[in-house]
């Protein structure tokens, strides 16, 4: 019970004490004397509404109300830098339009206490039904009231759903009657994916093949190069031949050498001894004997680049007939022993 309220600098009020005795208080004053203002200040503490500065009088200095109930002082407190609740000696913030918890539960204050000077009498033109819900509200049922609720609402949501769900059944069977045939569909639908699966399996099988069939142009193809290599193996055998005749023009030219070196001895004795003119004829086939060796030794020059070559060639021709050897055996492994398309055994051909 509230005993006493002090308001400073509120509205109208720049400092006002009221003691209030149990039971009924009257307040009677002029128009704008105030009256209201002391209901304002009061809610002002039970809800921390209304915010802003509006209420706060033009006095100055800091807005107050206190509300003493027995024991407790409750105040609400506002200026410029403060804005906070007093219960006793503890200092509760002021945030939003929130009230602190322990601050409600001292003044244990709700709206049914709170009565303006223009609302209604209270119950006394209410309808039943609203007389009903306030006292549901004090004996703590009115849960049961909006359970109630709730259960016709989903009463009512499932009525509607049950409805639907009929209609739907409904339409799902008249579509059903279109599907009397099912039966012979799900016989083709058989078929189609019997169809489906040899398709599948010839897929795999025209894949290995082509995989068979590259790998036989790559052998063809290396075996074309060593028809090529074995070709040359003619020139190669040419060469050799070109070759063992180098080597015995080589002798001779050795043998011209050791000649030349007496030519040219010779040649110095010619010099030196005139007299020994008449050897002339025997100088002019020396000569040509030199001029047939510098032949000689532009051709053995030319075997020695054949024989380089031929030495080239032979490298690859072995290098080749491993790899075609090799090819072979791999597409051999390969080769399955039935032709997957025609069905014939390749293993009697692999044989041949």
């Amino acid at each position: 019970m509230i005993t006493k309220i002090v308001l400073n600098a509120f509205q109208s009020h720049e400092n006002s004490e009221l003691l209030l005795h149990p039971g009924v208080n009257v307040i009677i004053g002029k128009s704008d004397s105030g009256k209201s203002a002391i209901f304002r200040a009061v809610n002002w503490v039970r809800t921390n509404r209304p915010t802003g500065d509006a209420f706060r009088s033009s006095f100055g200095g800091t807005t107050k109300c206190s509300l003493f109930l027995n024991e407790i002082e409750v105040s609400r407190i506002k200026d410029k830098s403060t804005n906070e609740y007093h219960l006793n000696d503890e200092v509760f913030t002021a945030l939003g339009t929130s009230v602190p918890e322990e601050v409600e539960k001292a003044l244990n204050l709700e709206e049914i206490n709170m009565q303006s000077q223009f609302d209604r009498p209270f119950l006394l033109d209410s309808s039943p039904g609203e007389i009903a819900n306030h006292f549901n509200r004090l004996a703590n049922i009115e849960k049961i009231n909006e359970s109630l609720g709730t259960i016709r609402k989903k009463m009512h949501a499932l009525d509607s759903s049950i409805t639907g769900q009929r209609e739907h059944i409904k339409e799902v069977k008249e579509k059903l009657t279109s599907f009397i045939d099912l039966s012979q569909l799900e016989m083709q639908v058989e078929v189609l994916e019997q169809d489906e699966s040899n398709k599948n399996q010839l897929s795999s099988k025209i894949g290995i093949l082509s995989k068979l069939i590259e790998s036989f142009i790559d052998v063809a193809l290396k075996l074309e190069e060593g028809k090529t290599l074995t070709m040359l193996e003619k020139e190669v055998n040419r060469i050799l031949k070109w070759k063992e005749e180098v080597t015995t023009q080589q002798q001779k030219i050795d043998e011209l050498t050791e000649c030349l070196f007496d030519y040219t001895e010779v040649s110095q004795r010619i010099n030196k001894y005139s007299v020994f003119l008449t050897q002339v004829p025997e100088i002019e086939k020396i000569s040509n004997l030199i001029e047939q060796r510098n032949i000689k030794k532009d051709k053995e020059n030319e075997l020695v680049q054949l024989i380089e070559d031929y030495v080239s060639y032979a490298m690859k021709i072995s290098k080749r007939s491993k790899e075609i050897t090799d090819e072979q055996k791999h597409f051999i492994d390969e080769m399955p022993e039935t032709c997957p398309l025609c069905g014939s055994n390749l293993a009697k051909h692999n044989e041949h």
